[in-house]
């Protein structure tokens, strides 16, 4: 082989390794580049505003994708359309204030924590938030029923000010309390959540049932000022040791059946009341021993069934 082949051949290859230098950047560039701001990716003008202020670090309307992948965190308000949301895959924490129609934000699967304030019309799949660990709504519109069965790492829930339809919590093993207060709800039910320890249901209309089942680390549990609840069951509640029941007058049977450790229940001095006058009026102490299940205990107005085998009745 000549010299003059040679040096055409490296002139050649040199030119090859160029081209898929060249190739290889123009290719990175256009991965790079990400998600364009503009009225089709982002039709609500709110949310594209923040973008174009918050994200778009360039100048340039785009969203790079590796800005997109370290973003973590966005809130966001004022916003009648979240559509285009789904392109932030690795967002982790969401707050939404004043904002209606934000059903897509289910396909963000990534979210560890929802903030919910002043939102209305909130209709989408809560159960595809599959690792959200932590849900807060606040003064909101919620015209679905919530369902977070079988939620891996769902740990608090909170629920203020807001109207929602029924509640469903099973099989979340981590969900540690729920806390409903000022609201609108029609049911709750607990199961299998091993290792809850607090429940309170204060101020919420309309709710008619509340069924806690296979609660072994339950703690202490409040219901307060559910003028509609008519049904109470807390079964299974092995740890459960304080149990509140005021300004709940529709309630005349609370099914207890499995909770071993009960001690005292607090309750209005009109509904239940002491047998010891000396006690404080308003609650009742269970008194426990080794052959004796409950003693000194006069429920005038319920009836509590504590284990499979005993029945207390009193009139």
């Amino acid at each position: 082989m000549t010299s003059d082949t040679k040096n055409l051949l490296k002139k050649l290859v040199g030119l090859i390794i160029l081209i898929g230098c060249i190739a290889c950047g123009v290719a990175f560039c256009i991965y790079n580049r990400g998600v364009k701001i503009d009225e089709k990716t982002f039709p609500d003008e709110t949310f594209r505003t923040y973008l174009l202020e918050r994200q778009d670090h360039n100048k340039d309307k785009w969203i790079r994708t590796d800005q997109i992948k370290v973003l973590k965190s966005m809130s966001l308000e004022g916003c009648d359309n979240l559509q285009g949301i789904e392109n932030f895959t690795d967002l982790t924490s969401l707050s939404l204030t004043d904002c209606k129609d934000v059903s897509e934000v289910e396909s963000v699967t990534s979210l560890k924590s929802l903030y919910l304030t002043d939102c209305k019309n909130v209709s989408f799949d809560f159960s595809k938030l599959t690792n959200l660990e932590h849900l807060i709504i606040k003064n909101s519109e919620i015209s679905v029923d919530i369902d977070l069965s079988g939620l891996q790492y769902i740990n608090e829930i909170k629920i203020e000010d807001s109207t929602v339809g029924s509640l469903t919590f099973t099989d979340c093993p981590i969900l540690d309390k729920i806390y409903l207060h000022t609201s609108t709800a029609d049911k709750l039910l607990i199961e299998n959540c091993l290792l809850i320890h607090h429940v309170t249901v204060d101020e919420v209309q309309n709710i008619t049932s509340i069924v806690l089942d296979d609660c072994p680390e339950m703690w202490d549990a409040y219901f307060v000022d559910c003028p509609d609840l008519n049904e109470l069951a807390l079964r299974k509640c092995n740890r459960l040791t304080i149990m509140n029941i005021i300004g709940c007058d529709l309630i005349k049977e609370v099914d207890m059946r499995g909770c071993e450790y009960i001690w005292q229940v607090f309750n209005t001095p009109d509904a239940l009341k002491t047998t010891d006058s000396s006690d404080r009026s308003g609650y009742i102490t269970y008194y426990r021993s080794d052959d004796e299940l409950i003693r000194h205990l006069k429920l005038p107005q319920i009836r509590i069934h504590c284990k499979s085998d005993v029945e207390l009745i009193t009139k």
